[in-house]
């Protein structure tokens, strides 16, 4: 089981009342680790020791958003979608320490709300839906560096589901 956490920053700008867009940037780490497992290196060797990841994501996209609510800006629904470009970063161990690097378009759907706590200060509560495709990763164990390339049926699919919440503030 990968445990981790993530970042989230967003900057957006209204046009008028209800449509915005803006730009989202995530940075997401899950790490995990198991000792005394027995089974087989990625190229076939018979193992017995520690597997572990430890794997990084960067994300940067445009955000278009829509914006429902009260009429005294009390509270508000924001619902968006962004597109943009992942990046991913596995420092794992299979036998021996190795990194596995690849990028890939990526899209994520969101909803939140925002709950006005003192003026321009809001509350905000969420959930997002993020995924992405990886079909190469670049390989580098220190000694042999190299490109693993997936057919479609073996693509590395991506998907995050994380709730969020934190202060928002409005200028």
């Amino acid at each position: 089981m990968k445990s981790g956490f993530n970042l989230k920053a967003d900057i957006m700008y209204f046009f008028g009342k209800y449509f915005g867009i803006g730009a989202k940037y995530t940075y997401t780490n899950f790490r995990a680790k198991t000792d005394r497992v027995s089974g087989y290196t990625p190229i076939g060797y018979p193992y017995y020791g520690t597997v572990s990841d430890n794997i990084n994501l960067h994300f940067i996209g445009l955000h278009p958003t829509a914006r429902f609510g009260s009429s005294d800006g009390g509270a508000r629904f924001l619902l968006g979608i962004t597109m943009g470009y992942l990046d991913l970063t596995n420092n794992s161990e299979v036998g021996y320490p190795f990194t596995l690097k690849g990028n890939a378009f990526c899209f994520s759907a969101d909803i939140s709300l925002e709950i006005k706590l003192v003026s321009r200060l809001y509350l905000g509560v969420g959930v997002e839906l993020a995924g992405a495709t990886i079909a190469k990763y670049d390989y580098d164990d220190g000694r042999r560096q190299g490109t693993l390339t997936f057919d479609r049926k073996n693509q590395d699919n991506l998907f995050r589901f994380d709730f969020n919440g934190g202060l928002r503030f409005h200028l």
